[in-house]
């Protein structure tokens, strides 16, 4: 922290401080996790730590259980970074923000660009049964009923295919 304030412009400050903030998220500090999150994004808005600091600040918020904040994060994450290898989880974390409101219309349709787009990331599995719980709190249970059967299909040896086994 001495060096970051001696040296606020120095590109070494950007890599510490985002290291303060990955200490800070681990140590469940997610409030000191925003703000050296924020620091690195208010300061050097393109610089190659700006997208992970926007991600970790709406994991953070996530974590926080504050779904429309970490839902807005995630949103505007998923516009200003197109290209960032955290898409696939910023959008299944949105998916799973618009789920926690209690907006399932929103949630399933997120769930689905997930599953669209990034059929192949580790979080297809769980994207495609939250897909059809969301189903389910809308009352389709019939397309529920194929959201998990696709499940098994695809994802045989998953923890979620066991859960949707149960369904």
């Amino acid at each position: 922290r001495k060096f970051i304030d001696e040296h606020p412009d120095s590109p070494l400050s950007i890599v510490a401080q985002y290291q303060i903030g990955e200490q800070c998220f681990q140590q469940g500090d997610y409030d000191d996790a925003i703000a050296a999150y924020q620091w690195i994004l208010d300061r050097f808005p393109d610089n190659e730590y700006a997208d992970n600091a926007l991600f970790r600040i709406g994991q953070a918020q996530a974590q926080q259980n504050d779904p429309l904040p970490a839902l807005q994060t995630f949103r505007a994450f998923l516009e200003r970074y197109p290209q960032s290898e955290y898409r696939p989880t910023a959008q299944y974390e949105a998916a799973a923000s618009y789920f926690r409101l209690g907006d399932f219309v929103n949630a399933a349709l997120e769930y689905q660009a997930v599953l669209q787009n990034f059929p192949a990331d580790a979080n297809a599995p769980q994207a495609l049964f939250e897909y059809g719980n969301a189903l389910l709190k809308l009352d389709r249970a019939a397309d529920a009923a194929r959201a998990f059967e696709q499940l098994i299909q695809r994802f045989p040896a998953s923890a979620q295919a066991q859960q949707a086994g149960f369904v």
